[in-house]
């Protein structure tokens, strides 16, 4: 198809108008059913959507954007164009699906045209100078893909990013934190939920070997398997503060310790049977007894009407913006028809739970600097909140030393520890 038209003609001329024709028939052709496409006049530069007279409107008025000669955006593919008129400085790896990505989510950002420019320059942004193979966006994909596929925890991918950064020139675009993302994970998980969706509502044709046949593969997402922090991107809620559990909400709340600068949630004796035994105690706890009941869980479609109408904040240096407390976004994963119906939505990887209580466990026992939970601040809590009165710092002539717990080991223990 000719395109000469968008940068030879402007709006008025025969074949300017003739080109916005075959533009729209193009468009309207590929939309997939949807009612409102990204407007490519040089105003909207492809960042706001638009119903399609909207956009017959726009580009009567201002001229065609002259640089989008490939129209990704309007379900053209962006290598088969490649091959047949010009070439391309990124070669795309067929495995991130950068194109289907940042088209699934255009319309997320009607709202917010800023961010999904943000994200098209992460796409097509190199990732150093030079860099021919990898954008900033797909080498993100990339690493976070072999984080997903090999377990490593977010402290480990955070040193990795740092490795790989330092190796790379100095003039490289790769974040150097896990977080980074950010609340824009739904923007790479999007192609994932449409695959997902079309295994839940049609299924696909595969092969049975053994058998020699063909069938229909149905299947579903029954939930998520992360750590605590991920948790908190894929459900939308806010995992830290004062009401940090997804599960219980306001009905499980912290305390914050002003010397260690940190919430604590010692209302967990609520969830054992009303006649348990600990409940009673005091001193072992701290310093009430438990009558309180178990929160109620909140089920999945409570939960969607509680989030389905948040307005969602794409893009670096939001934060400031987001809820600082309970849901801060629509889950991507809320676009699957039966996950308000799921019990389980997500889970927690025991393995990155284990890793962390040991660490701390032997941190404390061993007293290691920097590891152990035991110290100065942690006993200023507890003169605070008037319990352990045996542990509390003891200022004697001028000195303060820290009372020996019952976990505290002599040197010679520690080393047949």
């Amino acid at each position: 198809m000719d395109r000469s038209w968008i940068s030879t003609s402007k709006p008025g001329d025969p074949e300017y108008i003739a080109g916005v024709k075959d533009f729209i028939d193009f468009a309207v052709k590929n939309s997939r059913g949807r009612t409102r496409l990204p407007c490519p006049c040089y105003k909207c530069h492809n960042f706001l959507h638009k119903r399609v007279d909207e956009i017959l409107n726009h580009l009567s008025k201002s001229a065609f954007d002259r640089t989008y000669t490939i129209w990704i955006w309007h379900g053209e593919d962006r290598e088969e164009n490649v091959r047949t008129n010009t070439p391309e400085v990124h070669t795309s790896n067929e495995g991130d699906r950068i194109e289907d990505m940042l088209r699934d989510v255009q319309e997320k950002f009607d709202e917010n045209p800023a961010a999904f420019e943000s994200l098209l320059t992460d796409s097509e942004k190199p990732l150093y100078t030079g860099c021919k193979k990898y954008t900033r966006l797909s080498s993100v994909l990339k690493l976070y893909n072999l984080k997903a596929t090999h377990g490593l925890s977010d402290t480990g991918f955070t040193e990795l990013l740092e490795v790989v950064k330092d190796m790379l020139p100095s003039d490289n675009v790769l974040p150097s934190k896990t977080y980074e993302p950010g609340n824009d994970i739904d923007v790479y998980l999007a192609p994932l939920i449409n695959d997902l969706k079309i295994l839940w509502e049609t299924g696909v044709e595969v092969y049975d070997a053994y058998r020699n046949e063909s069938f229909n593969l149905r299947a579903m997402l029954f939930c998520t398997i992360q750590d605590y922090p991920v948790y908190g991107n894929l459900s939308g809620y806010t995992v830290k503060g004062k009401a940090p559990c997804p599960i219980c909400e306001d009905g499980t709340m912290g305390k914050w310790l002003k010397s260690s600068k940190k919430n604590i949630y010692d209302g967990h004796r609520c969830f054992l049977p009303d006649d348990h035994y600990y409940r009673k105690l005091k001193k072992a706890f701290n310093g009430d007894q438990e009558f309180k009941r178990r929160p109620r869980v909140i089920t999945g479609i409570e939960v969607f009407e509680k989030v389905k109408d948040i307005q969602i904040i794409f893009g670096k240096n939001r934060g400031s913006t987001l809820p600082k407390q309970g849901y801060k976004k629509c889950s991507v994963f809320w676009r699957l028809p039966y996950w308000k119906h799921l019990f389980v939505r997500h889970s927690l990887d025991v393995m990155h739970i284990e890793k962390n209580v040991c660490d701390s466990l032997i941190g404390t026992l061993l007293n290691v600097p920097g590891k152990t939970k035991d110290g100065v601040n942690a006993r200023d809590d507890l003169k605070a909140l008037g319990i352990r009165k045996e542990l509390h710092i003891v200022d004697k002539n001028n000195k303060k030393f820290l009372p020996p717990a019952a976990y505290t080991m002599s040197e010679k223990r520690k080393r047949i520890l």
